[in-house]
């Protein structure tokens, strides 16, 4: 399953590979290096060099908590002949955070995109703190 990682983030290199707004890298004793956003409305966001395929799908596996009750939105964006596809996940019922860290998993499925993916962004909005980020193809 390695052999399909597209992307894989801990924060143990800070927020390098990573933009973002009002986010720290933060410790904790049990998860290690994560990234803390103090307010709810800001982005965290990462360009992936990986050649995405029309008709395939990836899975997006987190550690996140929040200390309000809110939900994570993933979203992947895609560019395709200078067109903009934002790809929201399949299963969105499943994101709702709470106070404690939890393990989330969301699906993206690439379905008539094209064949001229040139450049792909992930975008995850609305959480507290995260960790363990990784992408693979299905």
């Amino acid at each position: 399953m390695l052999d399909n990682l597209v992307l894989n983030g801990c924060f143990n290199d800070g927020l390098s590979h990573w933009r973002c707004t009002n986010t720290t890298v933060k410790v904790d004793e049990d998860e290690g290096n994560y990234a803390h956003q103090e307010y709810m409305s800001s982005m965290l966001i990462q360009q992936i060099d990986t050649v995405f395929c029309n008709n395939q799908q990836y899975e997006l596996t987190l550690k996140a908590r929040a200390s309000n009750a809110i939900t994570i939105r993933p979203v992947l964006v895609l560019k395709s002949d200078n067109t903009y596809i934002d790809i929201p996940c399949n299963n969105p019922d499943k994101n709702h955070l709470t106070s404690t860290w939890r393990e989330y998993k969301f699906i993206f499925s690439l379905n008539d995109v094209g064949d001229n993916i040139t450049s792909a962004q992930l975008f995850i909005v609305n959480f507290s703190d995260i960790t363990d980020i990784s992408l693979i193809k299905c």
